[in-house]
């Protein structure tokens, strides 16, 4: 079966392709520009657009995917990610649990990041593991 073309998938698609290093975010950008370059003449639809910014965010993006920051994908598309630590096994290792808010709500997913906080506490440095 073929995949859909990159600009027809959902978002959440798009952000699992993404993780799965299936495509890149520059990648993903490339192919919607290629998108509004076909389009946008006979349908006038956008204003302003901003490559040069969208193509630096998109690099931005898949050099913190590369590096391990869950959240740039997020970033990426605007909608608020935050990561928060909620604990620690019975090992010592760190428990963590990512939020991802709708686009433009920052201050909201912030209002639930610090309720998960007041009830699980502040962070506590691990104990230091001899080795």
């Amino acid at each position: 079966m073929l995949e859909r073309p990159i600009v027809y998938a959902s978002a959440a698609v798009l952000a699992q392709r993404i993780r799965q290093g299936r495509v890149t975010a520059a990648e993903t950008l490339a192919a919607y520009l290629g998108h509004i370059e076909r389009y946008n003449p006979h349908l006038n639809a956008l204003v302003m657009l901003d490559t040069e910014r969208a193509q630096t965010r998109a690099r931005a993006a898949d050099e913190a995917l590369a590096h391990g920051a869950y959240c740039s994908v997020f970033n990426l598309s605007d909608h608020p990610a935050v990561s928060l630590p909620v604990g620690q096994s019975a090992t010592g290792l760190p428990i963590g649990v990512q939020l991802v808010g709708q686009r433009w709500a920052d201050m909201a997913l912030l209002d639930v990041a610090e309720q998960i906080e007041t009830v699980v506490g502040p962070w506590r440095r691990p104990p230091l593991v001899a080795g």
